[in-house]
């Protein structure tokens, strides 16, 4: 049983992988996803001297229930399609706080196993070739669940890529996407 979930898993998530792309009229716009699926799967970003919640953008999930398992899938703009709608982290760098500049942490409601993060400059947003000049992030996580990153000066979008364990209660994975903007202290 564990090896056929663990290959219908592997399945979906090749067909979600393969149907990501440009949006079409059936892609739910980001603020769709249901409160529940969004709460319960939360993204906060935290730096100093700001944080936000990332918006979720597709998602495959697969939750255990009383009955055996559900599976909700839902597709939506990549990154840099949501580019304008993204919420923003503020970084104001200031010389009394104890953690550096642009480092921030990314708080989950439900801890993944892993976490891949890409980012891109503001002149690339709109850049047909832009998916391919993203810049990875070194994400590395905490003892208490939390996951640090080290944020780009200057105006950045990032994506973020969760992918929860096949043998928890609840798996599956998801996008993320924020942008973040800094100002220098002087």
């Amino acid at each position: 049983m564990k090896q056929l979930l663990c290959t219908l898993l592997i399945i979906s998530l090749v067909l979600s992988f393969c149907a990501c792309g440009k949006p079409t009229a059936e892609m739910p716009p980001s603020e769709d996803v249901p409160l529940e699926i969004r709460s319960a799967y939360s993204l906060t970003v935290s730096e100093v001297s700001d944080s936000v919640e990332a918006m979720m953008l597709g998602y495959h999930l697969i939750v255990k229930t009383s009955s055996g398992y559900t599976s909700s899938i839902a597709d939506a703009p990549t990154a840099l399609q949501a580019y304008d709608s993204a919420p923003v982290l503020n970084i104001q760098p200031t010389p009394l706080s104890h953690r550096a500049p642009f480092d921030a942490v990314l708080l989950f409601s439900v801890v993944p196993e892993l976490v891949v993060m890409r980012c891109w400059e503001k002149s690339l947003w709109t850049d047909a070739d832009a998916e391919n000049k993203a810049e990875t992030i070194t994400v590395t996580k905490g003892p208490d669940g939390s996951f640090a990153v080290k944020l780009k000066e200057g105006e950045y979008l990032y994506e973020v890529y969760v992918q929860w364990p096949s043998a928890a209660e609840l798996s599956g994975s998801a996008y993320y996407t924020f942008k973040s903007t800094s100002a220098i202290y002087e």
